[in-house]
């Protein structure tokens, strides 16, 4: 499906805020993830923040009592854990291939010492 005929069976209005979801809000929430270790109370504000978007760009309330999965199969969006995963394992495929001598694969694996720095 093209994103010109997805962008008709949503309505032009809510094919601008759908266009402006996925090409300016989620790099914002997204910007670095392939760096990130995602907790369980990051995944869940993810999550949060992502669908109050998705709910103002249908218009729609908490109210109307309509569950996640169902607003974002409505948008055709793929949840933003799903676009986060998906980067992490680009970048994984990306360390993966390098060789022993590369930046990433060189960075010292030393653990830290615990509490405050001492002068």
């Amino acid at each position: 499906m093209t994103i010109v005929t997805r962008f008709r069976r949503v309505g032009i209005l809510g094919a601008r805020h759908i266009l402006r979801h996925v090409s300016a809000l989620r790099p914002i929430l997204t910007c670095r993830c392939d760096a990130w270790s995602l907790t369980v109370a990051d995944k869940i504000k993810g999550q949060a923040a992502e669908i109050r978007v998705l709910r103002l760009i249908k218009g729609i309330t908490q109210r109307d009592r309509l569950r996640n999965e169902d607003i974002r199969a409505e948008l055709q969006v793929k949840s933003i854990l799903q676009f986060v995963e998906e980067v992490q394992l680009r970048w994984y495929g990306h360390v993966r291939r390098m060789s022993t001598n590369g930046t990433a694969l060189r960075w010292p694996n030393t653990a830290r010492p615990r509490g405050r720095p001492r002068k």
